[in-house]
């Protein structure tokens, strides 16, 4: 593991980050500080502790509307892959229930 001495919203850590890791470790740091910095801005009498929910949830929602590029997925959003998948699993359970019910009989 390497360590990385990072600066969030002004506070300084230390993180531990996979061998070979770091570049995109410190594109993330940046990412988060960036958005963080722009909330903390619109929202300046929010605590840290708030703002950092607050970034969790738009980072979970910019990852929800991530497309891939290529490939037999190519233009389907993550959270609409992840429902449908979901429906999929539900789906081949309900059938496999079935079956294992008929095969018992």
């Amino acid at each position: 593991m390497e360590k990385l001495n990072i600066s969030i919203l002004g506070r300084p850590m230390t993180l531990s980050c996979p061998e070979g890791q770091m570049g995109q470790y410190l594109d993330a740091v940046k990412k988060v500080d960036v958005m963080l910095e722009e909330l903390k801005t619109m929202l300046p009498n929010t605590p840290v502790d708030r703002l950092a929910i607050m970034g969790c949830i738009q980072l979970s929602l910019d990852m929800g509307q991530l497309t891939s590029d290529e490939g037999p997925l190519k233009g389907v959003q993550w959270g609409e892959f992840e429902k449908e998948l979901s429906q999929l699993n539900a789906s081949l359970d309900e059938n496999l229930a079935e079956l294992a019910s008929l095969v018992g009989q």
